[in-house]
C-alpha cells in the first residue's frame, strides 16, 4: 500500500538538505509536493527535478516561515487549489555556528523565529485546515539550537520539540 499516492504535502525548507530529500521521496511515491522555501530558486529547482523524474507532481512556493500570515496563506491556498492537504512537514530550520557565548541576541531570535515559531505557525494553520476537512497529518521534525560546547561550534543539538498529533485518516478530527 502506498500511503502517499495522490496525497498533497507541503514541505517547508524543501529546497535543500533533508527537506529536499523528503520532497523527492514523497514525489517518488506519487504525492503532489509543495516545495516551500525562502530560497525561491532552490525551491524551483527542487520542484522541477521532482516533477521531471518521479510519479508525483511538484511546484515551488516561496515561503518565509517567520511570517505567520504567509504560512497560513500558503496552507489555505494549497488546500483550495488541490481540494485537500494531507501532510504538513514543518522542516525549515537553521543552525548558527560558533560558540554560544559569541552569539548575540539577534542570532538567538532568528533561531527561535525559524525553528520554533515557524513550526508553530505551520502546525496551527495546517491543523485548522485538517480539522475542517476531517483528516490529515502534521509533522514537526526537530527544533534545533546551539550546543553549549565551546570546542564544537557549528554543531547543533536538539533541545526540545513540538509534537502536534493529528488523528489519522481513519479517525475523524473534531474541532475544539
Amino acid at each position: 500500500m502506498n500511503r502517499f499516492k495522490d496525497k498533497v504535502a507541503i514541505v517547508t525548507g524543501g529546497a535543500s538538505g533533508i527537506g529536499r530529500e523528503l520532497c523527492r521521496q514523497l514525489g517518488g511515491h506519487g504525492a503532489t509536493v509543495i516545495v516551500a522555501d525562502v530560497n525561491r530558486e532552490g525551491a524551483e529547482e527542487a520542484a522541477s527535478s521532482i516533477a521531471g523524474s518521479t510519479a508525483g507532481r511538484a511546484r515551488a512556493a516561496h515561503l518565509d516561515v517567520t511570517d505567520a500570515e504567509e504560512v497560513r496563506k500558503l496552507i489555505r491556498d494549497t488546500a483550495a487549489e488541490f481540494g485537500r492537504l494531507d501532510y504538513m512537514f514543518n522542516n525549515a530550520g537553521i543552525a548558527i555556528g560558533g560558540d554560544a557565548r559569541d552569539m548575540d541576541w539577534e542570532h538567538w531570535r532568528r533561531i527561535l523565529d525559524i525553528n520554533l515559531m515557524g513550526v508553530i505557525y505551520g502546525s496551527r494553520a495546517a491543523y485548522s485546515v485538517m480539522v475542517e476537512q476531517g483528516f490529515g497529518h502534521s509533522n514537526c521534525l526537530f527544533i534545533y539550537a546551539v550546543r553549549f560546547r565551546a570546542n564544537e561550534g557549528g554543531h547543533v543539538h536538539a533541545i526540545g520539540w513540538l509534537r502536534f498529533r493529528l488523528k489519522s485518516d481513519h479517525q475523524r478530527l473534531q474541532p475544539h
